[in-house]
């Protein structure tokens, strides 16, 4: 539903508190400032309020104190091509329509150009998408999806990978002459590289996200473009180009701190760090827009683990292994705390399984993704490396910063849809001690992590973790 103009308007003199509210009322994140005689004099967006709150600026103080005075804005009667070609060009999603007074008299969106003259044209030919079985993987390249992909391939699948390539493409190299892959370097959130990506494809599994804590916060409004407000639109578009499917990879951690009790999807939620509040965010917007045409399914996956194509270092096992190899000495952080853990290839079977589903049995669904047996507290898993290299030095340091507790239960997915993980922790701790005992890897290379920003001290220990 198409949010009337004006309801996206504010006074100068309004308090930034005020229009908070009127932020979180939609989805377009901008708001219109205009005076006493309705004229525009500026607009702020939800970015702009987060800054504010970073510079200590009161929310009590006038919206004016903070606008963007220099908008850029359109006037009444431009034809539609030339917004599009400015929103694409400029990389916005809004832009003001202006009369010759400067009054907002209505707006343009970027999915106001999802029409058949701008967009459609031979994006979707007229083939059976089901017998092509092509599939789109954002962030394919990753950690999960190098897994997920060669999986898709085995299975019969068409893969189509859409990826920033942030961390190179050498996860997915050998796989170029593959003629049922394909890799698209782009960003899913800029409408230009995604449309042509959406060409003939059956299904989205889409993983392209800002993924954990530490990476999160180093740049939150990106964070937030990217973890939601880049989902919904991606929604639209599936809808609008009559994609079957799509899978979003979501998180266990939207279950926050708890009491430690057998969590399930009915679970209240309790969201902590800002990773996990996205992810909640998209989660939410992509059921309200589940419906006959669009399958939607979220998966909430337990904390991953294991050897992929694209390593990770900056997850709790395998760092805590690769420090048990190298270093003979480990941290165990926030002792008591109660974590779900699934093997990074039993993430990509959970998705394979979710896309062979008939659209009844996961429509609108949200299942967990883990292992009952993987359930562990942060100090059983100091035992279990112990317990593998008994060479090791086991350091016990309590953190009180950190209250996430979840103990989650995947009796549904089982049950449901009849999946059951097939690897122990112990299982990915071994190969990726194999694979490091074997092969020369420097996993303190900046390369094996998700985090940019380190600090000192980082591959030293983990103490805050999805």
């Amino acid at each position: 539903m198409r949010t009337k103009v004006e309801k996206l308007f504010a006074y100068q003199e309004d308090r930034i508190i005020d229009t908070i509210d009127i932020i979180n009322q939609n989805l377009l994140k901008t708001v219109f400032i205009i005076n006493e005689n309705k004229i525009l004099i500026g607009i702020v967006s939800d970015g702009d309020i987060r800054r504010a709150i970073l510079k200590n600026i009161p929310l009590t103080e006038p919206i004016k104190k903070i606008m963007n005075k220099n908008p850029l804005v359109a006037k009444i009667g431009i034809p539609e091509d030339e917004v599009l070609n400015i929103l694409l060009k400029k990389n916005i999603q809004i832009i003001p329509i202006l009369d010759n007074k400067r009054r907002v008299v209505e707006y343009y969106h970027i999915t106001d150009f999802i029409k058949e003259k701008y967009l459609k044209k031979s994006v979707r030919e007229v083939v059976d998408l089901k017998e092509t079985k092509k599939i789109l993987v954002t962030g394919g390249a990753g950690y999960i999806g190098s897994q997920l992909i060669r999986i898709l391939l085995e299975s019969g699948y068409s893969v189509r990978v859409l990826d920033k390539l942030t961390f190179g493409k050498e996860s997915v190299e050998e796989l170029l002459q593959n003629p049922n892959f394909e890799l698209i370097e782009g960003d899913y959130t800029k409408i230009e590289d995604l449309i042509p990506c959406l060409r003939n494809v059956y299904s989205i599994i889409h993983l392209a996200a800002i993924v954990g804590d530490p990476a999160s916060k180093v740049d939150p409004e990106l964070t937030e473009e990217i973890n939601f407000y880049g989902v919904k639109i991606l929604a639209e578009f599936c809808k609008y180009y009559e994609i079957d499917r799509l899978i979003f990879i979501s998180t266990c951690s939207v279950y926050g701190a708890s009491n430690n009790e057998l969590l399930t999807e009915h679970s209240p939620l309790n969201p902590i760090s800002l990773y996990a509040k996205t992810k909640l965010k998209a989660e939410k917007a992509l059921i309200e827009l589940s419906c006959e045409e669009l399958d939607v399914c979220i998966l909430r996956l337990g904390t991953v683990f294991g050897w992929s194509y694209r390593m990770r270092f900056d997850l709790v096992v395998n760092l805590l292994t690769a420090l048990s190899i190298k270093n003979k000495k480990i941290s165990i952080f926030s002792s008591k705390q109660w974590r779900p853990f699934i093997h990074v290839k039993d993430v990509g079977y959970a998705i394979l399984n979710v896309l062979n589903q008939p659209p009844e049995n996961i429509s609108g669904q949200i299942f967990n993704i883990g292992k009952d047996e993987n359930n562990f507290q942060i100090e059983e898993i100091g035992k279990i490396m112990k317990n593998i290299f008994s060479d090791i030095k086991v350091i016990q340091v309590e953190d009180k910063e950190d209250n996430r507790s979840y103990r989650v239960s995947f009796k549904k997915v089982n049950k449901k849809l009849g999946f059951v993980p097939k690897y122990s922790l112990e299982d990915g701790i071994r190969e990726i001690a194999d694979i490091l005992k074997k092969e020369n890897i420097n996993f303190k290379d900046m390369k094996y992590s998700n985090y940019k920003q380190f600090q000192h001290g980082i591959f030293e220990s983990i103490a805050f973790f999805e």
